[in-house]
């Protein structure tokens, strides 16, 4: 069974922002965006950012590279850390999340614009 790499936004935290890279031509992108590979992670690519307005523009700039945050059930993974800045109205628009499968796997959706709203019955008559 082959498996394709998936290109993701792995991780946001310590005033930067990591995303694992496999395509070169995205590479090439980040690396316009002033990334830089990691040393011993050779497909690990950095960006720093100070403040919120300056991460807003760093995963705008990666949502038009069409590279998904990676999302989770726990913690703060970079889908929810988006979700917060949109929440402040610091981005907007919507965003790709990959969620883990398994080893290598992840499946890549859309993230909600806006939370479920509750639907509310109202009795008849």
């Amino acid at each position: 069974m082959s498996r394709q790499r998936q290109d993701l936004v792995a991780e946001v935290a310590g005033g930067r922002v990591v995303v694992v890279c496999h395509d070169s031509g995205r590479a090439k992108a980040l690396r316009n965006l002033g990334a830089r590979r990691r040393l011993l992670k050779r497909r690990e690519w950095t960006l720093s950012f100070a403040g919120d307005a300056d991460l807003a523009r760093i995963l705008a700039a990666l949502r038009e590279l069409g590279i998904p945050l990676l999302g989770g059930p726990a913690g703060w993974p970079p889908a929810e850390v988006c979700a917060e800045l949109r929440a402040k109205g610091l981005i907007e628009g919507d965003f790709l999340e990959a969620l883990h499968k398994g080893r290598g796997e992840y499946l890549v959706r859309a993230y909600p614009s806006e939370p479920p709203k509750p639907t509310s019955r109202e009795p008849g008559p």
